[in-house]
């Protein structure tokens, strides 16, 4: 009887917490407009708003997910997004978010003050599949606001014109990364980051000038 009651029945769904801000390209929390943030696979969705202070949380079961946060289309911001992430322990993440203002956008499409959200899906992104070990391969995401490509290599860069920075921002499994600009080559699956790079990785935020990783794994491995 003993054994019976302290067993763990078999449907208790085990759970990791998430929680972030949400920050627009002043740096600032968005606190003027609510964010939904959504956790995203394909046996379940689930979104969550932000409060007051631009900060969301909630719990997920263990598993793979995409997130998205979209905040609202009149206050000119554009959607964020990250691939595939996998958590299978029950971990406390931080997973913070960005979301660019689309005043450039502007000068891209007309001089009308309206964008719609189907110009803000044209912002540019590119995805990267890299293979692991278990078979399941992740992506890399970059974003950006200029980008030079070769055969093997890609050269980003974002726009750091006042009041707002749009820098390049790239995500694989629990690490993501911005900087003023990013190379990233495809055979080595190395990156290279430099001007006011931030890091945020399952050891925490880590700042630097100039700072090389290699993709290996679901781990972004730090490069002497």
């Amino acid at each position: 009887m003993l054994l019976a009651q302290s067993a763990t029945p078999a449907t208790q769904v085990r759970t990791f917490h998430v929680r972030g801000t949400i920050k627009d390209s002043t740096g600032g929390a968005v606190r003027d407009t609510k964010v939904n943030v959504t956790f995203q696979n394909d046996k379940l969705s689930v979104t969550v708003p932000t409060n007051e202070s631009g900060i969301y949380e909630v719990d997920l079961p263990f598993g793979v997910y995409t997130m998205s946060a979209n905040g609202s289309y009149g206050a000119l911001f554009r959607p964020y997004r990250r691939p595939e992430f996998r958590v299978m322990s029950p971990i406390n993440k931080t997973l913070n978010a960005t979301l660019a203002h689309t005043s450039r956008l502007i000068a891209r499409y007309g001089p009308s003050p309206v964008v719609t959200a189907s110009d803000i899906t044209h912002y540019d992104g590119d995805f990267f599949s890299i293979p692991s070990e278990d078979g399941e391969p992740f992506r890399l995401y970059i974003s950006y606001v200029k980008r030079v490509r070769s055969d093997y290599y890609y050269d980003y860069t974002g726009d750091n014109e006042p009041p707002y920075e749009d820098f390049v921002f790239a995500a694989y499994n629990l690490f993501s990364l911005q900087a003023n600009t990013v190379h990233y080559d495809m055979e080595s699956r190395r990156l290279e980051a430099h001007g006011n790079v931030v890091v945020e990785d399952e050891s925490g935020q880590h700042r630097a000038y100039s700072m090389t990783f290699r993709f290996e794994n679901g781990k972004a491995i730090p490069v002497r």
